[in-house]
């Protein structure tokens, strides 16, 4: 992927992807965070309001699996349909949704969106894969597909 600061290839060494909960009642308003590099991934999630139903959570897994890596390779490949768009959605009381990306000479880019999670949904889809199976999946990826479930 290109870092249009230096304006050559540079590595992809984390991506974050941070969310918000947007406009809700306070007692289920939240802020949360997935970082992955490509042996790991790490998930925040902090309540506005910590209370029985709503706490914080946070996981940390790290892995030498080479399908983990494949993914994150993936993830990687994905990255410029989002942050090379032109299309830049805003909606009304939806949370922002952004992803930093940080490059090997530790240089970042940030882009941010106000749109539903559904327009990033095949990004998410692979990260989603990403996540370990005994944990739920991150409110910031959530989509369509998992609402019904």
């Amino acid at each position: 992927m290109s870092d249009p600061k230096h304006g050559n290839l540079m590595k992809i060494i984390r991506i974050t992807i941070k969310g918000s909960s947007g406009y809700c009642p306070v007692d289920i308003a939240f802020q949360d965070r997935i970082s992955l590099t490509p042996h790991s991934i790490e998930y925040t999630y902090k309540p506005y309001y910590q209370s029985e139903m709503n706490r914080p959570r946070k996981w940390f897994y790290k892995t030498d699996s080479p399908i983990f890596a494949a993914l994150y390779h993936q993830v990687e490949t994905l990255l410029p349909r989002y942050l090379d768009s032109d299309e830049k959605l805003m909606y009304k009381d939806l949370g922002i949704t952004e992803i930093i990306v940080t490059y090997e000479d530790k240089s970042r880019r940030t882009e941010s969106w106000c749109c539903p999670s559904v327009w990033f949904s095949e990004l998410f889809a692979v990260i989603k894969k990403m996540v370990p199976a005994c944990e739920d999946v991150p409110e910031v990826l959530v989509t369509n597909e998992n609402e019904e479930e």
